[in-house]
């Protein structure tokens, strides 16, 4: 927001010369100057005096001009056609595309604080909306979208942006996140997925899913198991036990690599 004075006016209609009112101000003609031409915004203390000597406000003096509102049209990431006004959004510029995603859901379970970049204003169909940008940086920092569902991503966010790079971290499952990946709507994708057939690692599904070549990298190892009660009350040692009557579980979400790790062992033990 740039500041708009009306000192020029207010001094000749008081009939004050450019050196009397510097005077009163208690600064150089040449300061005065930079102000009156508005290349310079004077100080609270020389507002004061200015607008004593001019008999006003600094109120009336001087007032912030608003920016005028920057109102963008984006695509709307995923798979909803349209979302309702007021919608808190984070932008990302993949150059040719500028892609948009509501930001609500990620800000409740993220373990990442995502600030909005914009708000929906209009949903004109076909996944275009209109969005007022609230950060007006949005799309003009190097930015890198994440989707992926290990919480060891958060380490990205804060070295990348030690490093000048902004980091969109979405949490995701290993599926949604490749077809996100397959959309041209993020740059990464976290997945974990070993291949029935082959014992391969996720590069099977990657072929599959992603309609163009992209690079895999070994971000993470880790190992998986169940988590039961206190003592195993239940003695559960396999999948198997998973299917006793006095047994229930919790899934993972389809979709996840996890979930599919656990469907590959029940479809191993022959457990449709």
């Amino acid at each position: 927001m740039a500041v708009k004075s009306k000192v020029y006016q207010a001094r000749t209609e008081a009939g004050f010369t450019q050196a009397d009112l510097a005077a009163a101000a208690g600064i150089s003609r040449q300061a005065y100057t930079s102000i009156e031409s508005g290349k310079s915004v004077p100080s609270t203390e020389v507002a004061l005096r200015l607008a004593k000597a001019l008999k006003t406000t600094v109120e009336d003096l001087f007032w912030l001009e608003d920016a005028p509102e920057q109102i963008v049209r984006a695509e709307l990431a995923g798979a909803d056609e349209t979302v309702p006004e007021g919608t808190r959004m984070q932008i990302m510029d993949f150059g040719n595309r500028l892609v948009t995603r509501p930001l609500t859901r990620d800000a409740v379970v993220s373990h990442v604080f995502n600030p909005a970049d914009a708000v929906v204003i209009a949903s004109h169909g076909n996944r275009q909306v209109d969005l007022q940008l609230l950060n007006r940086n949005a799309g003009k920092i190097p930015t890198l979208v994440l989707a992926g569902s290990d919480p060891s991503a958060s380490i990205l966010v804060s070295i990348l942006r030690d490093n000048g790079v902004r980091l969109i971290w979405i949490e995701e499952e290993s599926m949604p996140a490749l077809h996100a990946l397959a959309r041209g709507e993020i740059h990464i994708a976290g997945c974990n997925f070993k291949d029935r057939v082959t014992g391969v690692y996720n590069a099977p599904l990657v072929k599959e899913i992603v309609p163009f070549p992209c690079t895999i990298v070994r971000f993470a190892v880790w190992r998986q198991g169940m988590l039961i009660g206190a003592g195993n009350p239940k003695s559960i040692t396999h999948v198997d036990d998973l299917t006793r009557s006095n047994v229930s579980f919790i899934n993972r979400q389809p979709g996840a690599g996890s979930r599919g790790l656990l469907n590959r062992l029940l479809w191993e033990s022959g457990i449709p």
